[in-house]
């Protein structure tokens, strides 16, 4: 019996999903103080399970479409997986300007208040490197808030693979 046969598409694609997950979730506990071999991991995670969610997610969507009818499947298939990473890209990236907005206005509101006397004696490139310190930090928090978002609905998500229709059996899925 192959592993194929033991292990059905559904539940490799319901543990990628779970992994992927997982992964967000780490990726959102690191810091400006993370190392190269934190970010290094962090991506080791990410792109362990992406070959069993993508070629699993792309065989299952052939499962029931005749032979005759593999081009169109392909062309939804691929419209679907642009559009929804377009979506995606344009989802996290308008979060991410919202966030960094709100933890830049966050983290302003808790820097030091310079007095009419002090303000003379402070440089303007002193108060430039402070400004530029609080948008640092607002983004790093905001990417951290997005790989958290992305990790809790990649996690709620993955449920519903397990609904997915297995081939009959007998029957291999159809491909390219």
């Amino acid at each position: 019996m192959s592993s194929a046969a033991r292990c059905p598409a559904r539940a490799l694609i319901f543990c990628a999903f779970i992994a992927t997950g997982l992964a967000f979730l780490h990726t959102s506990t690191l810091s400006l103080q993370a190392s190269f071999w934190d970010l290094a991991l962090a991506r080791v995670y990410q792109s362990l399970a992406l070959p069993f969610l993508f070629v699993t997610l792309t065989t299952a969507g052939y499962v029931g479409v005749p032979p005759d009818k593999n081009s169109e499947a392909s062309a939804i298939i691929n419209l679907m997986r642009n559009l929804g990473g377009s979506v995606g890209v344009a989802f996290a990236t308008t979060e991410l300007a919202w966030r960094t907005q709100f933890h830049h206005a966050r983290l302003a509101e808790h820097v030091s208040r310079i007095g009419a006397d002090a303000q003379q004696l402070v440089q303007p490139q002193h108060l430039l490197a402070a400004q530029q310190a609080v948008q640092t930090q607002a983004q790093a928090i905001s990417y951290l808030d997005i790989f958290w978002l992305w990790g809790i609905a990649t996690l709620c998500v993955a449920p519903i693979a397990l609904i997915l229709k297995n081939p009959p059996k007998g029957q291999a899925p159809h491909g390219h």
